[in-house]
């Protein structure tokens, strides 16, 4: 099975060489960041959906990516989808704080 790594604007297979980084934490903060794609946070689900990806085998690369979409989430707080019920059953989606 292939693994991921980012290397800057590409990803590549992981090698043997390559330091491993703990899957269980890796696991929990994907997941978390996959809760956050999918129902408020739609900007980062591209991103997140490329380093859910390598699960089984991670490295400290992998890992850098998770901190690089947390430091972007901690830095647009004021991003969100907004979802407010106008005019009856009408449902309005649109970006704001």
């Amino acid at each position: 099975m292939l693994q991921l790594l980012y290397t800057g604007s590409k990803f590549v297979c992981a090698g043997d060489e390559d330091e491993l980084f703990d899957s269980c934490v890796y696991q929990l903060a994907v997941g978390s960041q996959l809760y956050l794609s999918t129902g408020t946070r739609l900007d980062i689900a591209f991103a997140v959906g490329m380093i859910a990806k390598s699960s089984s085998k991670v490295t400290k690369q992998h890992w850098m990516g998770v901190k690089i979409i947390f430091r972007y989430l901690r830095g647009t707080t004021e991003l969100g989808l907004l979802h407010r019920k106008k005019f009856g059953s009408e449902l309005s989606v649109g970006w704001g704080p």
